[in-house]
């Protein structure tokens, strides 16, 4: 009797030992690993708004700080008012580009820079004391589809061809002209913190769409 007891206690350590270790397994692999790095789902924001046939002269070698492209902007020659910064959020390792235009073959082009400061660009303009040295992120030349936007009136850019600038990072793009689907470009953004956009060529209202990742 003494012997079967203790075979059933033999049994039952050895079948409790198991499951601690099965559920041990379980717990490791289904738990989230903070270390994990995932990538950011959000949706495409607009970056620069530009108007039928105002353009902006592309930003000379000797304006391509942040004080003197914000001075550019208040002063508005040349259509500099419509120069926009946008803020890059500190997750942010990479960009996807997109545009949308109201005129089918329509071309848009832009000319992205980009810079580094502690503080959000908002911040640094009512500061007054911020400045940035800004590197040209390179210029995307869309051309407008018909494929609908979600922005009534707007449909979606089906081609890119992107021109490297002066960041160490590589254009990766999509998109087929003729073809009335959508495009996109990709960049590393190299740790900048905003970017500053201007429309260099615009046969029609449209906009430039960007996506962190």
């Amino acid at each position: 009797m003494k012997k079967l007891l203790t075979c059933l206690l033999i049994l039952l350590a050895i079948a409790f030992c198991l499951r601690s270790e099965t559920q041990a397994r379980w717990n490791e692999a289904t738990k989230l690993d903070e270390q994990v790095l995932v990538t950011a789902q959000k949706g495409w924001q607009v970056a620069g708004v530009n108007s039928t046939g105002v353009a902006v002269t592309a930003l000379a070698a000797d304006e391509r700080t942040f004080k003197l492209i914000q001075a550019a902007v208040v002063a508005g020659a040349g259509n500099d008012e419509d120069i926009d910064f946008y803020d890059i959020p500190l997750w942010a390792n990479g960009a996807k580009f997109t545009a949308i235009g109201i005129t089918n073959d329509g071309d848009y082009v832009v000319e992205i820079l980009v810079g580094s400061m502690e503080v959000n660009v908002s911040s640094a303009i009512s500061d007054g004391t911020q400045n940035s040295n800004t590197a040209v992120l390179g210029t995307l030349a869309f051309i407008v589809g018909q494929q609908a936007s979600t922005e009534t009136g707007y449909e979606m850019a089906q081609s890119v061809i992107a021109t490297k600038g002066d960041v160490a990072a590589v254009w990766t793009t999509s998109g087929t002209i003729n073809s009335d689907r959508t495009c996109e470009a990709r960049i590393d953004l190299q740790g900048a913190t905003f970017l500053a956009i201007s429309g260099t060529t615009v046969d029609a209202d449209s906009k430039l769409l960007v996506k962190f990742f």
